[in-house]
């Protein structure tokens, strides 16, 4: 399914997969990324994505309309500075630093990708105990972590949260290994 995210400063198309329902006026709809979508299990991330959004420092990568390298705790001051041109930074929280979820809008507007963090499952733009607790709960089938937070906690990029995410994130935790 194709939607076409309204934000404060235009239009980006997203896809979403396993969303019911179309209509966003709804109060059963979740926001995800801008993206209005009904269901638990629905995920939205960047469709349309060229080479309009380049990183400028080594280590930040785009795949698949995901930016990936991006360290905790940087403002967003420090992450325009990560790309070349002109970029806007959209986010869906009210964080000091740039988190999980955050959009980054090509200087002409025309392209979008969204920001993983690996490690910051709860979207705060910190890797921190609340993350370590998130992945843990998941790994103990108690919490099921979804779109972008899913992908954060995929720290090693296998493509599930398993063992070795939660080890690695409870490792930079407490500071014996750093996920950046």
């Amino acid at each position: 399914i194709l939607f076409t995210a309204k934000v404060s400063t235009g239009s980006y198309d997203f896809v979403a997969s396993g969303c019911r329902g179309t209509d966003p006026g709804s109060s059963n709809y979740k926001k995800l990324t801008e993206v209005y979508a009904n269901g638990s299990s629905c995920t939205a991330t960047a469709a349309s994505f060229s080479s309009q959004i380049v990183p400028s420092v080594s280590g930040v990568e785009i795949e698949n309309g995901y930016v990936y390298g991006i360290p905790h705790r940087k403002t967003v001051d420090q992450v325009k500075a990560m790309f070349e041109g002109n970029v806007t930074l959209i986010s869906s929280g009210n964080n000091s630093y740039v988190s999980t979820g955050t959009v980054v809008i090509s200087e002409d507007g025309n392209e979008a990708a969204v920001i993983i963090i690996l490690g910051d499952v709860d979207g705060s733009g910190i890797v921190d105990g609340t993350d370590y607790l998130l992945v843990k709960n998941n790994f103990l089938k108690t919490v099921d972590l979804e779109g972008h937070y899913a992908i954060a906690a995929d720290t090693d990029k296998s493509g599930s949260v398993d063992a070795t995410d939660y080890l690695k994130i409870k490792a930079h935790f407490i500071g014996a290994n750093k996920l950046f």
